[in-house]
């Protein structure tokens, strides 16, 4: 009898709800898999009821919690994380102590097994997203200062505009899709992007990257020097498993049939 099915915990990046992947998580569940796709303070708190988080350390602990519970309230099932862009810097930190060897030391069976990210960062600990940009706010992002209820002040991000979303994330969809999920998108909480991060998941799991050949949102050249770099921090004979898609920086809406077929083959399923 085959093991079972990992169960899918999906971590949307900056801006993006869970509704832009709604489409990706009803074609897998058709498929038999389990999918969770988490809120992240960072775009939520306000539907969370929470206050305005500080940085990585609110959408870190969403992520783990979520994991914690799945693993412990289902110990025959192992978990996959997939990660979008700047999802990936969380999705790798909430893997720390999670991951099958470190549950089996902890007298458990079940862990994650793999983390897969599409067009993402793979930071090794001690760097920032920031850090990773030369210190500086890449152009296709617009920050600014935002006002919370009690007089504070924080940083919010969206895609820069122009060119706006369309171009840089759904250029590759019809243009009144791209619209609808442009319209959908919501400022996301900047400060997290200056934390350095106290874990690299990436050099534990089993990593699996989607690169997006036509992303004009982290350009396919930038996308290989991330994995060439992660590489570079991997124990000798491990390497993060690539596959390329002819997509823009959002597979699971433009290409979700084969966004799907590599999420089945990174888990273990032979296509």
């Amino acid at each position: 009898m085959p093991p079972p099915k990992p169960t899918i915990i999906v971590v949307p990046g900056a801006w993006h709800q869970p509704a832009h992947f709604e489409p990706l998580a009803t074609s897998l569940r058709a498929k038999e898999y389990k999918v969770i796709v988490v809120r992240l303070p960072s775009l939520h708190y306000s539907k969370l009821n929470q206050p305005v988080p500080n940085g990585v350390v609110e959408d870190v602990e969403a992520i783990k919690s979520i994991a914690t519970r799945e693993l412990n309230d289902y110990p025959d099932y192992d978990i996959l994380i997939l990660t979008h862009s700047y999802s990936s810097v969380l999705g790798s930190v909430a893997c720390q102590d999670l991951d099958k060897l470190s549950r089996r030391a902890a007298g458990h069976t079940n862990g994650i097994a793999g983390l897969m990210t599409i067009a993402g960062l793979l930071l090794p600990a001690g760097m920032s997203i920031l850090d990773s940009t030369g210190g500086q706010v890449p152009p296709c992002i617009q920050v600014w200062q935002s006002s919370y209820s009690d007089g504070r002040q924080y940083e919010v991000s969206m895609p820069a505009s122009p060119p706006g979303a369309n171009e840089l994330l759904y250029h590759d969809l019809p243009v009144t899709v791209a619209e609808h999920w442009a319209s959908n998108l919501r400022p996301h909480i900047y400060e997290g992007h200056r934390i350095p991060i106290p874990f690299a998941g990436h050099l534990v799991l089993p990593t699996y990257y989607l690169m997006c050949e036509d992303d004009r949102m982290l350009a396919v050249e930038e996308q290989r020097f991330i994995v060439e770099e992660a590489n570079k921090q991997m124990p000798a004979g491990k390497e993060v498993k690539v596959t390329m898609i002819d997509s823009g920086h959002n597979p699971f809406l433009s290409q979700i049939e084969e966004t799907v077929n590599w999420i089945r083959r990174c888990a273990g399923e032979v296509l």
